[in-house]
């Protein structure tokens, strides 16, 4: 098990886990054009912006992927997206 900040070497591949899951899920409770706007704010810029804030953490737990985004004013890590094999 293995918590760590994200580095912006890891951006591809949170910008691919946060992407799938958005396209994946948003989908269900979301019209189309909603999904379309979050694809859009979660931007690979963005995602850059993010971890080099420190506001991204990667959580590796058996052979899964988690990612953990902070809200720096709460000092908290709220949100766990999605889980994917990271081979």
């Amino acid at each position: 098990m293995e918590l760590k900040l994200a580095k912006k070497s890891d951006t591809e591949k949170v910008y691919a886990l946060v992407q799938d899951t958005i396209k994946v899920v948003y989908p269900k409770y979301y019209l189309k054009e909603i999904v379309d706007m979050f694809c859009e704010f979660h931007s690979r810029e963005n995602i850059i912006k993010d971890i080099e804030a420190g506001n991204t953490y990667i959580f590796l737990y058996r052979d899964l992927l988690w990612l953990l985004f902070t809200v720096p004013e709460k000092k908290a890590l709220p949100l766990i997206l999605k889980s994917l094999e990271t081979n």
